[in-house]
Parts: C-alpha cells; sequence; structure tokens
C-alpha cells in the first residue's frame, strides 16, 4: 500500500511539490515516486456520488470524496458506498488541520478492523 499525503494551499510547509496545484491536493507516494490521486469512478447505480473535490477533517461531500479516491486506488475498486461513508466518518473526517498523511499501516488497519467487522455494517440512509 502506499501513502496519502494532503495539502491545503496556503498551509505552511517545507516541501514544495504541491505549488501551483488546486486548493487541496492529495499526492500518493509508492516506492520513491510521487503522483496525484485521481477521482473515484463510480459505478452505474452507485448509491452516493464521489466525484469532485477532495476535502477533509469533517463529515460531508468533499471528505466522502476523497474516502472513496483512497478506497479505490488502494484497493484496485470502489467498495460499498457502506464502506466508503465508514472511512470517511472513522478516518478522513478525523483528519487534523491544513495538512494529513495517511500511512499504509494506518490504512491497512482500518481494513483489517473493518473487514473483521463484516463488510456490511449497521444500515445507514444513503
Amino acid at each position: 500500500m502506499d501513502t496519502y499525503r494532503g495539502r491545503r494551499e496556503g498551509s505552511p510547509t517545507a516541501d514544495d511539490d504541491y505549488r501551483g496545484l488546486p486548493r487541496q491536493v492529495v499526492a500518493i507516494t509508492a516506492a520513491g515516486q510521487k503522483r496525484r490521486l485521481a477521482e473515484a469512478t463510480e459505478p452505474e447505480g452507485y448509491p452516493i456520488s464521489v466525484r469532485g473535490e477532495f476535502e477533509w477533517g469533517y463529515d460531508g461531500s468533499g471528505p466522502i470524496n476523497l474516502a472513496a479516491a483512497i478506497l479505490a486506488d488502494a484497493l484496485d475498486f470502489l467498495p460499498s458506498a457502506m464502506v466508503v461513508l465508514d472511512f470517511c466518518e472513522a478516518v478522513v473526517a478525523e483528519f487534523p488541520g491544513p495538512e494529513f498523511e495517511l500511512t499504509p499501516t494506518v490504512l491497512q488497519t482500518w481494513l483489517d478492523a473493518r473487514l473483521t467487522t463484516g463488510v456490511e455494517a449497521t444500515p445507514r440512509d444513503l
């Protein structure tokens, strides 16, 4: 798995990788290479919208978009909407401040815990 790092434009950092990019940028670092995180592609009939600008630090449409994109990138498929919403609430909404880093260990720990409780947890209103 890869490391996901997000930064809001104007945030103080010594890293110049984000200059000139949109307001919220999420980069993926794998084997020393960086690339930009792409939006998730919704399958036909997917019950929630997961396309658009990324955000974090609260529970809303931007964080849901980010949660879906991270999971789709890490898993090579977009999991159920319920898994995306759970990941958003438990992880993405909790990212603090103008920058975040999601390490492979944290992501794998969440996925393992989620799988042990079942892929389909308690239903939500979608």
